[in-house]
């Protein structure tokens, strides 16, 4: 949340404001080792630590409770609709779901993808092809008409009665007063309007729109 910044200053002192977004490090608190992320599931910021001594578990929230309670701290959860607003990518909603499979090109993280080193890793051929060629779909951001409920799985998106992609998640947003979503649509019709989201209830009018939203 907003205020994570101050908890993890209280913590781990400057460290943490060292930490770029999506920067990690190795570090301890009080003898417990763990990885501290300047990461998060939102567009607020926030950060994660990934503890490598599981039994010192409890140990660790209390040290959190204590530090966050100045600032209100308490118990929460993801918030999905923030992360649709702010167009933050989902590896299981919106890379890695069952029959959609998406490279890193596709939804728009080609940038962290570096064949120029001399590292090998699982996957760098079939990357060092994909990079040749611009990508064949494009993730792009979503307005839905009404509001419709997601059914829990990646939907067809259709033009002119032809599938061109799929919405791999959408919700409504109160902040837009709508309901928005994310997916993937081939490139050539990635400015398209008069689409179709298929539900099982019947077709809902979409039209693309940019990412992020807020």
């Amino acid at each position: 949340g907003p205020k994570a910044i101050d908890v993890a200053q209280r913590l781990f002192g400057q460290v943490a404001i060292d930490l770029k977004f999506f920067g990690f490090v190795e570090t301890e608190l009080d003898g417990i080792p763990l990885v501290l992320a300047r990461s998060g599931w939102s567009k607020q910021g926030g950060f994660e630590l990934y503890l490598k001594d599981r039994t010192a578990g409890s140990a660790l929230w209390h040290l959190v409770r204590e530090a966050g309670a100045p600032f209100g701290i308490g118990p929460g959860a993801p918030n999905d609709i923030e992360r649709l607003e702010s167009g933050l990518v989902s590896y299981g909603a919106d890379i890695r779901w069952q029959d959609y499979p998406a490279t890193p090109f596709e939804v728009g993280l080609g940038g962290l993808v570096d064949l120029k080193s001399d590292h090998e890793f699982v996957g760098r051929t079939a990357l060092e092809r994909l990079a040749q060629s611009e990508p064949v779909r494009s993730r792009v951001g979503f307005v839905l008409d009404g509001r419709p409920t997601f059914p829990g799985h990646p939907c067809r998106v259709q033009l002119n009665g032809k599938d061109i992609g799929h919405i791999s998640e959408f919700a409504f947003s109160k902040r837009l007063g709508k309901t928005i979503g994310v997916g993937l649509i081939q490139t050539a019709f990635s400015k398209a309007d008069d689409l179709d989201v298929m539900l099982e209830t019947g077709p809902v009018p979409a039209r693309v729109h940019k990412i992020p939203f807020l």
